[in-house]
């Protein structure tokens, strides 16, 4: 059907119609796509090529076929029936378009295929998609007409169409969420497997507020490539400690010249804060909102959480800096501290 839709029935289309809105029509109309996504029975099968086409079991059309049948409109009852009467300019279908605000004659001619070109080439995305699937639905009320003798309300054409229109955005963008989130994870994993890597930790003490850092930085393949420690200002708490531990080994790292670099830490806290864009009022934000500032400007600089475990290096380095009076700084050797550790 996707063939046809954008080959055969609108070849002179241009490609924004192709490519911007083709996926509307078929996840609306492609046979059965609609229930298997919500598992329901009743799936929305009007074919939109159909009535582009002119197939539609209209009465003018079964009467072509031979089938006696009274060629009146069942919902108006004002005139016979074609498929662009039938979903445009009956009565009935213009008040189920005016509750949409949409048009009912387009500028350009009486037919569907020029009706519904028109609202293609100058309604929003979210206007085509709730006029695809208010066609549906009118085409189900003229169904309801003809086999029960029931026509519902136009403004519940809208509810529905509008309450389809949302279980259709729920999954899609569900899915599109789910493909963007796993680009995004294999594009991190295939940072953390090039880059190199550092591992941060904050050492804190609540009783006198005292607190240091170490931070460890190794090859992508875990060789030792440099290390350093410290004692930090007087931080108030141990996120504050953290951020600040962070701080200074993001300045570190940029002041080795590194453009792309994978840092881990255990304080899940901290991490949390690092990848949200909200603003935190306290001692410890502005130490997170100068990380977040030194991040940018790394090249790729993805923080990821580990556990305690994983972290001795960098926190055997920052419990061991409580002792020193300055930064101490080690380069292709390892301090003593955490030497027995890298093998």
């Amino acid at each position: 059907m996707m063939f046809l839709w954008r080959y055969f029935l609108f070849p002179g289309l241009n490609s924004r119609i192709e490519t911007q809105k083709e996926e509307i029509v078929f996840f609306f109309f492609e046979p059965n796509s609609f229930s298997e996504r919500h598992g329901c029975s009743d799936s929305p099968g009007l074919p939109l090529w159909r009535a582009l086409s002119d197939t539609l079991p209209i009465t003018t059309n079964l009467l072509i076929r031979r089938v006696d049948v009274d060629p009146t409109c069942p919902k108006c009852a004002d005139c016979h029936e074609n498929v662009f009467h039938a979903l445009v300019l009956c009565t009935y279908s213009q008040l189920v378009w005016h509750e949409l605000n949409l048009p009912t004659v387009p500028a350009g001619g009486g037919s569907f295929s020029v009706w519904l070109t028109f609202i293609f080439m100058n309604f929003s995305e979210g206007d085509i998609r709730l006029a695809v699937a208010a066609l549906y639905y009118s085409w189900r009320a003229r169904n309801s007409a003809v086999w029960d003798g029931f026509l519902p309300l136009p403004r519940r054409i809208k509810q529905s169409a509008k309450a389809a229109l949302q279980a259709w955005t729920a999954v899609h963008h569900t899915q599109a969420a789910v493909a963007d989130h796993t680009g995004a994870q294999a594009d991190s994993e295939q940072h953390q497997n090039m880059s190199p890597k550092c591992y941060f930790d904050a050492g804190f003490m609540p009783n006198t507020l005292k607190s240091s850092f170490g931070a460890v930085l190794l090859s992508p393949d875990g060789a030792f490539m440099a290390a350093c420690g410290g004692t930090l200002s007087d931080c108030f708490s141990p996120l504050m400690a953290e951020a600040e531990a962070c701080r200074i080994t993001l300045t570190w790292l940029r002041g080795k010249g590194l453009d792309s670099v994978a840092l881990f830490s255990d304080c899940s806290q901290l991490c949390s804060y690092l990848s949200q864009e909200c603003s935190i009022r306290s001692h410890a934000g502005f130490a997170i909102h100068a990380c977040k500032a030194l991040r940018a400007t790394f090249h790729s600089c993805v923080v990821t959480f580990i556990p305690r475990s994983d972290n001795a290096l960098a926190h055997t380095l920052a419990t061991s800096a409580f002792s020193q009076t300055s930064t101490v700084y080690s380069d292709s050797v390892p301090p003593n501290s955490i030497s027995a550790l890298l093998h």
